[in-house]
């Protein structure tokens, strides 16, 4: 799964993935909890943005560099 979050300092979005798939089933919680998240930039390629994301136990991954 993959999607695109706000991080606050920077007006473009970052990116992320998951570090493994996630049942389907909880795909929309998933995204909710994602949309939810306040970052800060700098990111950098490869953060940990969310761990144990909706308790499934996968991360969410930040897939460029922001900030």
């Amino acid at each position: 799964m993959c999607g695109t979050v706000c991080a606050a300092g920077c007006l473009e979005p970052v990116s992320y993935r998951t570090s493994a798939p996630v049942p389907k089933a909880l795909a929309g919680d998933v995204a909710r909890a994602a949309a939810g998240l306040s970052l800060r930039a700098p990111i950098a390629l490869g953060d940990v943005i969310c761990e144990n994301v909706c308790g499934t136990g996968v991360s969410l991954v930040a897939t460029k560099s922001v900030g």
